[in-house]
């Protein structure tokens, strides 16, 4: 959800009773979308009903939920898909979620405190950016059942578990669409974080001991937006090192200045026969990441044709005017980073019978 005059994040009022947000950049106040209100409107309905049933017996229902809307920051919700018959499903901004769990049968008081055990391992996860909540926090005994609709190289999701008892056994089985179960297990509090590579459904298998434990699962940010701005991982460290060594052999000229990007990039530069070569320089730092470089002449002729790897370098020598099309085809959506310089003739044909 974004400022409609300035375009910054906008955060939800805590009051339920709230039907307007102020944004804190600007300073303008506008109306919460209508799904907000009602959502909200269904969130003081259900506190008065639980308030109302923890004073009469009941028969617990197959899910507990402690919230119909949980943590909304930076991104709206899009809509509560259905709710019932022991099946909670949200999608929050394109992420779909589905749970269900035992019956509870913890008292009302171990409810609330393996609730607050789990909310002091969420509050950390805010200042990294997960500011979105997939499956509210849920209070359970025994086995749980959470299937997260992920998108490949999309968001992350980080499952969080905690328990009031610090010797308490959590275990979590995350098992992707495609290849093996990916195992946790802990003590007393438990996280795990996925980050997918396969579009589909990603099925958590939760346990816990009969004292009680809660979790919940919140959105983070892709993956490789925590390398984002470590010089290190992006390229940046390393390309920069390379343009002042290029620099020290005699190119003088920088034609395009280190610039980060994340994903397939085509580029157009246009050159000229002359005393001048470009040299291309891409690199990323993080592993299993590569980047694979391709250009073409005006007429579609290969000039260079790298093959994916950490770091590429290509001198391109112009066999005739005009734009040259230039391609980057990293193995991931991690960010790399893409630098030119512009170098004498000789320098880059030395360059180029080194291997650069």
């Amino acid at each position: 959800m974004q400022c409609l005059r300035c375009g910054a994040a906008l955060t939800v009022p805590e009051d339920l009773y709230a039907e307007t947000t102020q944004c804190a950049y600007c300073g303008t106040v506008g109306p919460l979308p209508d799904e907000f209100v009602r959502a909200r409107r269904r969130e003081r309905e259900a506190r008065e009903r639980s308030a109302q049933a923890r004073a009469e017996p009941q028969v617990t229902p197959t899910m507990r939920v402690s919230s119909s809307v949980w943590w909304v920051a930076g991104a709206g919700l899009l809509g509560i898909l259905a709710v019932g018959g022991g099946v909670l499903a949200l999608v929050f901004a394109g992420v779909g979620a589905q749970g269900t769990s035992t019956p509870v049968t913890l008292s009302d008081a171990d409810r609330k405190a393996n609730l607050a055990a789990l909310e002091a391992k969420i509050l950390p996860l805010k200042a990294v950016g997960c500011t979105r909540g997939v499956v509210t926090p849920v209070a359970n005994t025994n086995a749980t059942t959470v299937t997260l609709n992920m998108h490949a190289d999309g968001n992350c999701a980080r499952l969080v578990m905690a328990s009031i008892s610090p010797g308490a056994l959590l275990e979590v089985s995350a098992k992707p669409p495609v290849g093996a179960a990916i195992p946790g297990r802990s003590k007393g509090a438990l996280e795990l974080e996925l980050c997918p590579t396969e579009t589909g459904d990603h099925v958590l298998s939760l346990s816990g001991p009969a004292t009680g434990y809660a979790h919940a699962v919140v959105d983070c940010p892709p993956a490789r937006e925590k390398f984002a701005n470590d010089p290190e991982k992006n390229g940046s460290a390393t390309v920069s090192a390379r343009l002042k060594a290029l620099t020290a052999a005699g190119c003088s000229k920088v034609l395009l200045a280190p610039d980060r990007f994340s994903g397939p990039q085509s580029l157009t530069s246009s050159m000229d026969v002359g005393r001048f070569c470009a040299v291309l320089v891409a690199a990323t730092g993080v592993d299993g990441a590569r980047l694979g470089l391709h250009v073409a002449s005006p007429i579609g002729e290969t000039l260079a044709d790298a093959k994916p790897a950490p770091v590429v370098e290509s001198v391109l020598c112009a066999k005739m005017a005009g734009p040259h099309k230039i391609e980057l085809k990293p193995t991931t959506l991690y960010y790399f980073t893409l630098a030119g310089i512009d170098c004498p003739r000789k320098v880059a044909e030395r360059l180029a019978r080194a291997g650069n």
